[in-house]
């Protein structure tokens, strides 16, 4: 008996060694593509690439996440069997990581075209790409629902709080500018569980202490764009400050300087994001803000 339970326990660990190992072998071939999608966001923030020349390096990109994916050894493929697999091996949490990368690198390609879709004129593929970058962002937050339900799944690595915070600004983007009841309910809904999500974040890692204060940034530049769409001081534009706001998550995000609304950081100067106690006085504000202005109920999120 000591020998097979000696042999189960070496079994266990040869596979969580395996799955580790497998899963970083598809992370290594996945993290190149990460700077080519912030390379062509930075060429879009400075305005260098015809509209032509845009969708096509958006489709070469595109190309390259699909055929990573349909590359997966089919252990390793994101489907709910594969998540209770894993966590039950122990390597829940890598799996994960893994998938949130997946739909993290989806969103952060085609955020570029949220605001392209709502233009007077939108193009074609705008309203594709729009589409694709909706889809990975809910995908991503439905993954992580997932994983935090499931013991052994659990994943609270600070990246994983930005991804959450991107993803957030694209369920905030649909709440907003959505025609459908349905998608607006939905897309509330994820609000909510994603506020919760990220207070937990908050008390782990430091750098998720802006998360709040990126929120109500882009939802000022929501706001404006709506109000006005052909204003060009208005518009929710890739630009410098957006590309902080996407790849610079370990920094405090500077106020776009088209964008005038009081903050707890007026008045503080620039050590607001040094005190603890400002930032938790920021959160209760943040919280204020998104139940009166969104209708978002924190209390329920997960009831």
């Amino acid at each position: 008996m000591r020998r097979s339970h000696t042999y189960l326990q070496t079994s266990i660990s040869e596979s969580q060694d395996d799955n580790s190992s497998s899963v970083l072998v598809q992370k290594i071939k996945l993290n190149p593509i990460l700077s080519e999608i912030a390379q062509l966001n930075r060429q879009l923030a400075e305005n260098v690439l015809s509209p032509h020349e845009t969708h096509a390096a958006t489709e070469a990109l595109a190309l390259r996440l699909d055929e990573w994916q349909q590359q997966l050894p089919e252990p390793l493929t994101n489907i709910p069997e594969n998540l209770f697999a894993q966590s039950a091996s122990g390597s829940g949490g890598v799996f994960v990581a893994l998938h949130i990368g997946f739909y993290h690198f989806s969103q952060l390609l085609y955020f570029y075209y949220l605001h392209q879709s709502i233009s007077s004129y939108p193009a074609a593929e705008s309203n594709v790409f729009a589409g694709r970058c909706r889809e990975s962002s809910t995908a991503l937050c439905e993954l992580l629902y997932a994983a935090q339900a499931l013991p052994g799944a659990e994943v609270y690595y600070s990246m994983v709080g930005h991804a959450l915070v991107i993803s957030s600004t694209v369920q905030l983007h649909i709440l907003l500018f959505t025609d459908d009841e349905n998608e607006s309910y939905s897309a509330r809904q994820r609000l909510e569980k994603n506020f919760v999500i990220l207070s937990k974040f908050q008390k782990l890692w430091r750098t998720v202490d802006h998360s709040f204060a990126r929120f109500q940034e882009f939802h000022g530049a929501c706001m404006r764009t709506k109000a006005d769409l052909e204003d060009p001081r208005t518009t929710f534009r890739m630009d410098k400050w957006m590309i902080q706001f996407l790849m610079e998550y370990s920094k405090p995000l500077e106020q776009r300087a088209d964008l005038q609304y009081r903050s707890p950081a007026d008045s503080t100067g620039s050590n607001f994001y040094e005190s603890d106690t400002v930032v938790r006085g920021y959160e209760s504000e943040f919280r204020q803000w998104t139940s009166t202005e969104l209708g978002i109920d924190f209390e329920g999120a997960w009831d």
